[in-house]
């Protein structure tokens, strides 16, 4: 099984290792009866890894913030074991199977999506409100 440091690489990584304010859900599982987000056809690269774009909800500005701040997210494997989180952006990913987790008015909800290497796989907040809830 591949480790963080294995799935995902370069700055992104970084970036996305922020600490999220209620932490990831501790138990998910792939689901063979939901919907399974697909990559877009046209290729946005020709390494062998894949990218996740996603899009969450926004938070509440603070009293004195101009700057947007979004719900964060959380990557797993197909296997159900948290491998990274985030907030708005793009996740470099080894092709395969995740499962993505995001708070979405109260509840968190997950979405299912396949990573395919030199291509991007998008989640906009819309999937996140089609996805099913998620217990913390």
């Amino acid at each position: 099984m591949a480790g963080v440091r294995d799935v995902v690489r370069g700055p992104v990584a970084a970036v996305l290792l922020v600490v999220g304010c209620s932490g990831p859900p501790h138990k998910v599982m792939w689901r063979e009866d939901v919907e399974v987000l697909r990559p877009a056809p046209k290729e946005v690269g020709k390494g062998t890894d894949g990218y996740l774009e996603v899009e969450t909800a926004p938070l509440p500005p603070g009293p004195d913030e101009d700057t947007p701040h979004y719900q964060p997210f959380y990557v797993y494997t197909d296997e159900g074991r948290f491998i990274v989180d985030g907030r708005w952006g793009r996740a470099l990913l080894k092709p395969g199977k995740y499962i993505v987790v995001s708070r979405v008015r109260g509840s968190n909800r997950q979405v299912q999506v396949i990573v395919e290497a030199g291509h991007a796989t998008h989640v906009s907040k819309k999937d996140f409100e089609a996805g099913f809830s998620v217990e913390q």
